[in-house]
This record gives C-alpha cells, structure tokens and sequence, in this order.
C-alpha cells in the first residue's frame, strides 16, 4: 500500500523539500570547495612570507621571528577590530 494513490503527482511541499535539499547539498559542496582553496592560497601565502622574512640572514639575527611575532599581533588586532564592529 503507498501513501500516496495512484495516479496522483507529488505534492507541492514535497517537491519544495527535495529541492530545498538539493539545494543545500550544493551549497554545502561549494561551502567546502571554497575552504579548501582558501586554506591552500593561505598556506601558500604563509610559506612565501616565511621564506621572505628569514632571508638574507633575518633568520639568523631573530629578526624573522620578530616579524613573525608583528604579523600575529597585527592578525590580533584586526580580529578583536571586527568583532567590535560587529557590536
């Protein structure tokens, strides 16, 4: 026995969830993809800086540390700067 008799089209707000899901699962996937690639520009973006501060000797001196120690206090800031914003 179906719920449903035959003969009969789905109704309305069935056809309205499986589209809503549809329509989530491929947000979800796009949500995802675009934090992977965010995640690998990023990670790309921190080697490079890396490299570029501890060259010609800045690793050696504590320079490079110096600028790493900057970098994270200026990411500090900036969230605690939009997260007040917010308020």
């Amino acid at each position: 026995m179906s719920a449903e008799p035959e003969g009969s089209e789905p109704r309305r707000s069935d056809q309205v969830a499986d589209a809503a899901g549809r329509g989530i699962a491929a947000g979800t996937k796009g949500a995802l993809a675009a934090g992977r690639a965010t995640g690998r520009g990023l990670s790309s973006v921190f080697r490079y800086a890396r490299r570029a501060a501890s060259a010609e000797g800045a690793g050696d001196s504590g320079l490079s540390r110096l600028i790493e120690l900057h970098a994270f206090n200026a990411a500090g800031d900036a969230a605690i700067a939009i997260s007040l914003a917010g308020t």
